[in-house]
């Protein structure tokens, strides 16, 4: 692989991962969500460790690589697990509207955690761009709506989402943190093997009926969609990515989430987007590009830094 193909690739991973992400919005809005979430999150990650399974367990190498990484499995899984749980709790109280609003605060948590950590700085400019992207992306969602972009406030249900936003930021930075070389595969897995476990272990103490024979087929179906598309199959592109790239470029592409909802609603549903929404995309990818570039700024001076 040269130069320039190993330089976009992990990009290319992460676009498609969004893409992935954006298509959990319309596939999600088919499921009878009246059964526990804990039992539909659990079974979630039960399909999605079976399938995975024979990939790690028949290959010697990467059994050897899980014992180490089993402990870091359960880091990265819990705050993969803990997110989702915010989440579904949080749609009892508020909408899928302002959650997706307040998703686009991960990039900025994640800079700032990162500042914390490693001592990223962030600038006047990549201020603006985050500030822009979440523009943009509020744009998007609320279709162009500006008396109901003036008029989002935080209700409960959107304190306890924002404890989801801490999650995905501490999930992204962790596997980063925790990745010491073994293979994404494996890191995916012991990922997911952890949310199970973790998951299943509130449910526990917690009491929870999985009542999964309740289920219809089409349940099944759509549960099968999101735990190989938007759970296996996004965790470990974002695992493959995150060992190439700074954590805060990993979050930017975040921004795009929303156009990629518009583009696959229009695809599937036939809704396309209103012209009026368009401007909101045009800063959500402004705001992609200003931010990648500055990430390209900060990974030279780190380079620079580690050969002095």
């Amino acid at each position: 692989m040269n130069n320039t193909s190993a330089h976009f690739t992990p990009h290319l991973l992460l676009v498609l991962s969004q893409v992935l992400i954006a298509s959990s919005f319309p596939v999600t809005a088919m499921l009878d969500l009246n059964s526990s979430v804990i039992s539909l999150n659990i079974l979630r990650f039960v399909i999605a460790v079976v399938c995975l399974a024979p990939f790690v367990l028949f290959k010697p190498r990467y059994r050897n690589q899980l014992k180490q990484t089993w402990l870091k499995g359960m880091i990265i899984g819990g705050f993969y697990s803990a997110y989702f749980q915010f989440l579904f709790i949080s749609l009892k109280h508020t909408t899928p509207l302002h959650t997706g609003t307040l998703y686009t605060l991960t990039p900025f948590l994640t800079a700032v955690l990162s500042f914390m950590i490693w001592r990223y700085r962030v600038n006047r400019y990549e201020l603006l761009a985050y500030v822009v992207g979440s523009l943009g992306t509020a744009w998007v969602v609320f279709k162009g709506q500006i008396d109901l972009i003036l008029g989002f406030h935080l209700n409960p249900g959107d304190w306890i989402y924002l404890g989801a936003v801490v999650c995905m930021s501490l999930y992204i930075l962790s596997m980063k943190i925790l990745h010491k070389g073994e293979d994404a595969i494996v890191m995916t897995f012991s990922a997911l093997l952890g949310g199970l476990i973790v998951t299943s272990l509130a449910a526990f103490f917690m009491g929870v009926e999985l009542g999964w024979l309740s289920l219809s087929t089409h349940d099944f179906t759509v549960l099968f969609y999101i735990a190989v598309a938007t759970s296996l199959m996004t965790s470990y592109l974002t695992q493959k990515a995150s060992q190439k790239l700074l954590s805060i470029e990993v979050t930017t592409y975040i921004y795009l989430s929303p156009v990629f909802v518009a583009i696959e609603v229009a695809i599937l549903g036939g809704q396309f987007p209103e012209l009026k929404v368009l401007p909101g995309i045009v800063l959500s990818v402004f705001a992609t590009l200003v931010l990648l570039y500055f990430a390209q700024i900060k990974k030279r001076e780190l380079s620079r830094a580690s050969s002095e």
